[in-house]
């Protein structure tokens, strides 16, 4: 993960669902993962559970969220939100 963090730089702008297809795909995986993590939080508050399931979803998410800045970058550009009204 150290090497694609690398590869695609620091992240300045918001990153809008978009661009090519394959990052669409993998934008609707994160959204499903932290989906997962919130309810796995949401369990965790009435029955404890394993730190290390909360831990790899949040893993998860995050290499899902460089996978789809890579297929971005090298298939489409990615939409960056601009917070100036047109």
């Amino acid at each position: 993960m150290d090497r694609i963090a690398f590869r695609l730089g620091p992240l300045r702008n918001i990153i809008l669902p978009g661009g090519s297809v394959a990052g669409a795909n993998l934008y609707l995986a994160r959204t499903i993962c932290r989906r997962a993590e919130r309810r796995l939080v949401t369990l965790d508050s009435e029955s404890p559970v394993r730190e290390t399931g909360l831990h790899y979803l949040n893993r998860l998410s995050d290499a899902l969220f460089m996978w789809m800045r890579l297929a971005n970058q090298t298939h489409q550009p990615e939409t960056l939100w601009d917070p100036e009204p047109h």
